[in-house]
């Protein structure tokens, strides 16, 4: 296995329950032989009130229709078997099968795959738009060679990486209009490195502590950064008096697999599993959205303060990022502006 990233690994008990789910440990370090009758596990760090749990739900029925039953599928929701990196580090050990995790946390093993993640490099008018652009790239040339190189690089199979997740918004107890609002806030965000790249370049400090509605409650951060949706299913608004459309990031989910495991299957169960993937990405993408545009005018009923910053200092501010990040790893920024016409 190829996959290189220092941190935390599954727990002894996470391990247990996901070994038990293997059809046996030569199935998970080889796969299964064309015809068997085999198990996945799933494992995510979602919730199971979010649009992505029931992704991963419909995914594990479609594999079990599309196959007539021979390959069927647990899902291991809300960090039940380890948080993002964790799942990805299962990948590996082959405890786990499938994970849907966010562009930036795979963009820590293979960089070239974290370019949807940048701050403001998904265009559209709203949520829906931008999510069919993002379906318009991620069925290209240029992102069919990014996955090939991770596969090589990590051992990491994206499936898809279409899957929609949000705009990530910061919340706070004040209102942020400029980038300079950022000045002096402790944000709360996910330690991988493209989720902290746009608040530096705000002047936030960023911690990646949890549990998130604490640390806000008795003020050890000042905000936090998520879709819409988060401050709902999070109570958030009890301990946050400002939703702020920052939109810093255009957060996708990718549907994961060990390389090693996925090219030992099948090419018949290949096809069955992005069949099942891309229809139940769909299906989870337009729910996702409709939740985060929900989420705006339920905040603003629940009394939050909803700011629509002027997004133009925003962007000016992170386009170097964006340059350099393409420039590091030998991508052209204007074949991908292409992608979108």
């Amino acid at each position: 296995m190829k996959l290189h990233r220092s941190g935390a690994v599954v727990s002894t008990a996470a391990l247990a329950l996901a070994l038990a789910a293997c059809t046996s440990p030569e199935s998970a370090a080889s796969g299964p032989s064309s015809g068997d009758t085999y198990s996945l596990v799933i494992a995510h760090a979602g919730v199971t009130s979010e649009p992505v749990h029931a992704g991963a739900v419909k995914f594990a029925e479609l594999v079990e229709e599309y196959s007539d039953g021979r390959i069927t599928a647990e899902v291991f929701p809300d960090s039940q078997l380890g948080g993002a990196m964790d799942a990805l580090e299962g990948l590996s050990l082959g405890t786990v099968h499938v994970t849907m995790v966010g562009g930036a946390e795979v963009a820590d093993f293979c960089p070239a795959v974290g370019v949807y993640s940048l701050p403001y490099v998904l265009p559209g008018e709203g949520e829906a738009e931008q999510y069919d652009n993002l379906r318009r790239a991620t069925d290209s040339d240029f992102n069919r060679e990014l996955l090939d190189q991770c596969a090589a690089e990590s051992d990491l199979r994206v499936i898809d990486n279409s899957w929609w997740y949000g705009n990530r918004h910061t919340t706070s107890n004040r209102a942020i209009e400029t980038p300079e609002d950022f000045r002096g806030l402790t944000i709360r965000t996910p330690a991988a490195e493209l989720h902290t790249a746009a608040l530096a370049a705000f002047g936030a400090q960023i911690v990646s502590m949890a549990p998130v509605y604490s640390a806000l409650e008795t003020g050890a951060i000042d905000g936090q950064e998520n879709p819409a949706s988060k401050p709902i299913q999070a109570s958030l608004f009890e301990v946050q008096s400002h939703l702020n459309l920052t939109a810093h990031m255009a957060q996708n989910q990718n549907v994961t697999m060990s390389e090693s495991f996925f090219s030992s299957l099948s090419e018949a169960d290949q096809e069955i599993i992005r069949r099942a993937v891309d229809e139940a990405g769909a299906e989870q993408s337009h729910a996702q959205i409709t939740a985060n545009d929900d989420a705006v005018e339920e905040l603003k009923g629940l009394g939050m303060t909803i700011v629509e910053p002027d997004l133009a200092p925003f962007k000016e501010l992170t386009t170097g990022i964006v340059q350099d990040y393409f420039d590091a790893r030998d991508l052209d920024l204007a074949e991908f502006e292409a992608l979108f016409g």
